[in-house]
């Protein structure tokens, strides 16, 4: 399961409706501009497409009925089993409400290398990160 873009929602009040979460969490993923996603340097098709929302809202903590409560709304990709050996998956979106607000310009990218089958070695790459401000 790949994450390409996403957004939650959590209370911060109690004043705050599963519906009002629900719409925090989706502000931004109705102006996606881009998203882009390559398995060994091949492109892996539309990204809209991949569009999940939770339904309804969720506890932060399952086990603790007195959590906060929470919705999340975004774009992720589950990939089909890899053939054995050494493969890269790049991951580039970003956002573009024309309102502006929170998040509204959000742009993300990573990499993974992945190694499947074989000695199992975990390799990190920094992502790029770009400092987004909020009104």
């Amino acid at each position: 399961m790949l994450p390409i873009i996403n957004m939650a929602s959590y209370q911060t009040g109690e004043d705050v409706s599963c519906e009002e979460l629900q719409a925090g969490a989706a502000i931004n993923n109705d102006y996606l501009v881009s998203a882009v996603v390559l398995l060994d340097g091949q492109p892996l098709g539309d990204m809209r497409l991949h569009r999940v929302k939770s339904e309804g809202c969720f506890r932060m903590d399952p086990d603790d009925d007195d959590s906060r409560l929470a919705a999340a709304d975004g774009y992720w990709l589950m990939l089909k089993p890899l053939t054995p050996g050494r493969h890269t998956v790049s991951v580039g979106a970003n956002y573009g409400a024309p309102e502006g607000g929170a998040y509204s310009e959000m742009r993300q990218t990573f990499e993974y290398v992945l190694h499947v089958g074989g000695r199992t070695q975990i390799t990190f790459v920094t992502p790029m990160m770009l400092e987004v401000s909020a009104p």
